[in-house]
Parts: structure tokens; C-alpha cells; sequence
């Protein structure tokens, strides 16, 4: 898909997939993610007239919106059916990752890093009844294996959670590298769900566009990237 990109007061968002649509909002001179909700809903609704829009407070962890009970402080995904209602991901490396099925009449929205991973986010939902259908994901922008250097700490995890490290890991100057795009796939394949997308933009490297928590070195503002039906 040619890039589209959408220039609207100061911000710049990028249209990522059609159908589910999916779309970032980019670095720019107004930074999307510190507007508040109801200026938020109101940028939406001028640009995409869309009813409704919601983000997350997201802690790495699996509670998912609208698909476990709610009242949760925090959640790191969401499940959307209805039209015209927008939900977002925040991420400054994570993936974000959305799931849908072949009617699309429904979409999971994922926060991804390897805590999430290794904790079953994504097969919490792809065994659950509302996911069962879900045949296709999108894997948006996030830090690639070139950037991603990890201790053998976190090795032991992923071999401990059963994860293929042959594939998610290369070894270079005695440094080792990990994939979380390879993370997804390998629990991804295990229900048959195809990832729509060969390759993601790198958050660490795109540093005139993309917000990057490794490459700042610290915390950063997010990168936000939202679906709806």
C-alpha cells in the first residue's frame, strides 16, 4: 500500500491498512498522544467522522477492554464491534497488533512487547470465543531485532515459555538480538492466523517520524496507532 499521509492542525497521521482501517499518528509539531480525550474524539470525528474514541492506561500486562471485566486500571489491548468507534495503542518500541476475522465485524487491539508476549495476550484472545474467528493480523510499527539487544535473563524466559529462540534470536559480537515481530508469529501460527503485512517500520530508526523509548534513552511521549470498523 502507498504511503498516505493525512496533515490536519499541526498533527500528521499515516494510513497503515484500509479494512480494518488502521492509522498512526505521527511526530509532528503537536504531539497527538498528549491531547486530551475529548479533543481527541473531536479531531477523529473531523477527520474520519467517527463517533468515539478511546486509549488505555497500559502496564505490559494481558487485561483486555471490552473483553474482560471491566473496572481495570489498566489494560493492554481492546475488542472492538461497533462502527464508527475508534480505540488506540499507545507504543514507543511495543507492536501494536490487531487481529481480525474474515467478516471484518470485529477487531482485538494488542500492546505487544515481550512481557505481554510471554504472559499470553495473544493466545488469551485467539482461544477465547469472541477470537476464535480471527484470521488475519496487522503488526504495526515498532523497534526491530537490529535494535532490540537482550540479556540472557530474558533468553531463559522465552526458552522457559516455550518460544522457538533459534528463530527470534541472532547472535552478533557476542551481542544477542530479539524479534518480536518473530515472538507474534510463532504464537500466531500456532491458530492459523496470517499476518497481512511482510515487514513493519522500525520505531528506533525512524527518529524523524516514530517515538523510540530505546533510542531516547529514557521516557518518552507514544506512539499512537488506532482501528475501527
Amino acid at each position: 500500500m502507498e504511503e498516505k499521509i493525512i496533515n490536519y492542525n499541526e498533527l500528521k497521521f499515516e494510513i497503515l491498512n484500509e479494512k480494518p482501517k488502521i492509522v498512526i499518528a505521527l511526530k509532528s509539531k503537536k504531539n497527538f498522544s498528549k491531547v486530551n480525550e475529548t479533543n481527541k474524539k473531536k479531531i477523529l470525528n473531523n477527520l474520519f467522522s467517527l463517533n468515539g474514541y478511546k486509549d488505555f492506561n497500559q502496564n505490559h500486562g494481558t487485561n483486555i477492554f471490552n473483553h474482560d471485566e471491566q473496572d481495570q486500571k489498566n489494560y493492554d489491548g481492546f475488542f472492538l464491534a461497533e462502527k464508527k468507534k475508534a480505540m488506540g495503542l499507545k507504543t514507543a518500541d511495543c507492536i501494536p497488533l490487531f487481529l481480525w476475522n474474515k467478516k471484518i465485524n470485529k477487531v482485538f487491539g494488542l500492546h505487544c512487547g515481550w512481557k505481554g508476549i510471554v504472559n499470553g495476550i495473544i493466545e488469551k484472545v485467539l482461544s477465547s470465543d469472541n477470537g476464535k474467528d480471527l484470521a488475519y493480523a496487522f503488526l504495526g510499527p515498532h523497534v526491530s531485532q537490529a535494535n532490540f539487544e537482550v540479556q540472557k535473563d530474558l533468553i531463559s524466559t522465552l526458552e522457559r515459555a516455550n518460544f522457538d529462540t533459534s528463530k527470534a534470536l541472532i547472535e552478533k559480537k557476542q551481542a544477542f538480538y530479539l524479534s518480536l515481530r518473530e515472538l507474534c508469529r510463532q504464537k500466531l501460527e500456532d491458530f492459523s492466523v496470517e499476518i497481512i503485512n511482510k515487514k513493519s517500520e522500525c520505531s528506533y530508526e525512524k527518529k524523524d517520524k516514530l517515538f523510540s523509548f530505546r533510542r531516547a534513552k529514557a521516557k518518552t511521549s507514544n506512539n499512537i496507532t488506532f482501528t475501527w470498523l
